[in-house]
């Protein structure tokens, strides 16, 4: 029971022994009186302490015994409050059977003394029907909650099966694409690039002189395309690992891709506690970032490039920065190879994040937030 109605039902009780004349030295009963009143009211106290297994018990029965002995000896309608509080606050309490021998003690005393001092015409059977009607009360209030609670458990656990499900779900997906990346898009990579290197063996048997201008520029484009075929066989790699599992590291992700930059100096900077990522925002994450290296390396040529993975906050956030070439702004474009600033954005939307490209002072800026 709360505290403002306990001690506001114990101060309607003193009341009305003091405005009665009860506890006037006069009154014949006003020692056991006052002691009944004493006992009923640090019943109650003792019965809201948390030590000890007997505490709340052996305040309940004190309230309930002592305050149904003064009901006898003080009949005031105020005064029943004393043992019905103890008894409906036990109910909800205690174990059904203490709560129950609690109340029976009270109405026993109650019936008991009545007969003992053989009162004229007290409401005994209000006095003996309101502990018992309170105490089913008690018990009803107490099963109603716990059907709550077990309800709620039952939701959460429902809840949280049926996100165990969609995430199984969905890693079965994930697996499924990954598997269809690598038996198509992987294979036909591996294929390209041996075609490729059986062209420039072909070349190199070829009649033609050595230093021929049209066999060295052929040999240049038949070499860089083996190195593009390559690359896609890397990034479909990256990509299929990065769908089979949902803990890929986002530094792990940027080893290789900082190490492929030959030409353009990458630092990369990581503030607050990593955390795992789930595998769709990482590798987003990893495509902003492979696209803004792309275009510093297009617009900025061997100018360094800082990449800052910050994890503090409330949000996933990433920074490249790079100098502008010779201090004009010019506007990134897609470069013709993966998805672009504006596909980017879509991408990053998608995940409920917001990405930004525009210059700050003499370097360019692209920032991506992703929310946790």
């Amino acid at each position: 029971m709360r505290t403002g109605i306990r001690l506001g039902l114990i101060a309607a009780v003193v009341v009305t022994m003091i405005t009665s004349g009860r506890l006037n030295p006069s009154h014949e009963h006003a020692i056991a009186n006052l002691i009944l009143l004493v006992l009923s009211v640090g019943g109650s106290f003792i019965a809201t302490g948390e030590r000890g297994r007997w505490m709340p018990r052996t305040g309940y029965a004190l309230t309930s015994v002592a305050g149904a002995a003064l009901t006898v000896l003080a009949p005031d309608s105020a005064v029943i409050a004393l043992p019905a509080m103890a008894v409906f606050a036990a109910a909800g309490r205690l174990p059904l059977r203490e709560s129950f021998v609690i109340m029976v003690a009270g109405v026993g005393v109650n019936v008991g003394l009545f007969f003992l001092l053989r009162r004229d015409s007290p409401p005994i059977l209000l006095y003996s029907l309101m502990p018992a009607g309170l105490w089913v009360a008690g018990i009803g209030r107490r099963q109603y909650a716990e059907r709550a609670e077990q309800a709620e458990l039952l939701l959460s656990e429902t809840r949280r099966a049926s996100q165990a499900s969609a995430k199984a779900a969905a890693l079965a997906e994930r697996a499924r694409i990954a598997r269809e990346i690598h038996d198509i898009l992987a294979h036909s990579l591996s294929a390209l690039s041996l075609r490729l290197q059986a062209a420039d063996g072909l070349l190199a048997d070829s009649s033609l002189p050595a230093d021929h201008p049209a066999l060295a520029k052929l040999r240049g484009c038949l070499a860089a395309a083996g190195a593009l075929a390559r690359e896609g066989l890397d990034e479909t790699r990256r990509a299929v690992h990065a769908l089979r599992t949902d803990d890929t590291p986002l530094p792990e992700l940027l080893e290789s891709l900082v190490d492929s930059r030959k030409g353009q100096p990458v630092r990369l900077r990581v503030i607050g506690a990593q955390r795992t990522l789930p595998a769709e925002v990482s590798l987003t994450l990893y495509r902003a970032i492979q696209e803004a290296l792309t275009n510093a390396g297009k617009h900025a040529p061997g100018a360094p490039v800082d990449v800052t993975l910050d994890y503090g906050g409330d949000s996933m956030r990433v920074d490249i920065r790079n100098p502008l070439p010779d201090n004009n702004i010019r506007q990134v474009k897609p470069t013709g190879a993966g998805y672009g600033i504006a596909g980017l954005r879509e991408r990053i939307e998608l995940l409920g994040g917001e990405l930004s490209a525009g210059p700050s002072g003499a370097d360019w800026v692209v920032s991506v937030r992703i929310a946790r």
